[in-house]
């Protein structure tokens, strides 16, 4: 029974790793896609890259709002990103609906 169980576990887990690879890639690709369409790729894939690092490691109180991209601490985090990068391109990638939402699922599961 024990061998069983073990098994089914190694079969969840790597299933469960593939997955997240698979989704991984997926964001990886999308960033690739803004880096490309865009004349400073380098700042768009930082940007990229800290979006996803602080969304994965952000307080949010009010997380129904803030993943819709509403509120004051939606606001507060977006005027802070735009202290560190250009207002313009901000906007633009926090707008674009495929990235933030794939995105969000990577960095908060």
């Amino acid at each position: 029974m024990l061998v069983i169980l073990i098994i089914y576990l190694n079969l969840f887990l790597t299933s469960l790793f593939f997955r997240l690879k698979i989704q991984m890639d997926e964001w990886y690709k999308a960033v690739r896609v803004l880096r490309e369409e865009s004349d400073n790729g380098a700042l768009v894939k930082n940007f990229c890259h800290d979006i996803f690092f602080q969304l994965k490691h952000l307080k949010v109180k009010d997380k129904k709002k803030f993943l819709q991209r509403l509120g004051p601490e939606f606001e507060g985090w977006t005027i802070s990103l735009e202290e560190k990068y250009p207002k313009e391109l901000v906007r633009e990638i926090l707008n674009d609906d495929e990235f933030w939402t794939l995105t969000v699922k990577m960095a908060r599961g």
